[in-house]
């Protein structure tokens, strides 16, 4: 049975004193469509390999600037070991 004292609370208390329902926070997963900003200059393969990495990351339940500057910085080592563009503005056909 899970520990209720463990879950969030149901309401929270507004600034105004009214009591509100408490809003449910779950980190919506990025796609190739719905990636942040700072991965827009990746190019394509490093952009899906950093997604994978920052997803991974936040399911592990680090916070989402952390996941993000990790998964860029994997991803771009990633591509560069396996002879791939980091950036959108390379060519390395």
């Amino acid at each position: 049975m899970d520990d209720p004292a463990a879950a969030p609370p149901a309401v929270e208390l507004a600034q105004d004193g009214a009591i509100r329902a408490a809003p449910a926070f779950t980190a919506m997963p990025w796609t190739s469509a719905y990636y942040p900003a700072s991965m827009r200059h990746l190019s394509d393969v490093a952009r899906e390999k950093a997604i994978a990495i920052a997803n991974a990351l936040l399911s592990d339940g680090d916070d989402e600037g952390k996941a993000i500057r990790i998964a860029i910085a994997q991803a771009r080592r990633w591509a560069r070991e396996h002879g791939l563009p980091e950036r959108d503005d390379e060519d390395r056909a």
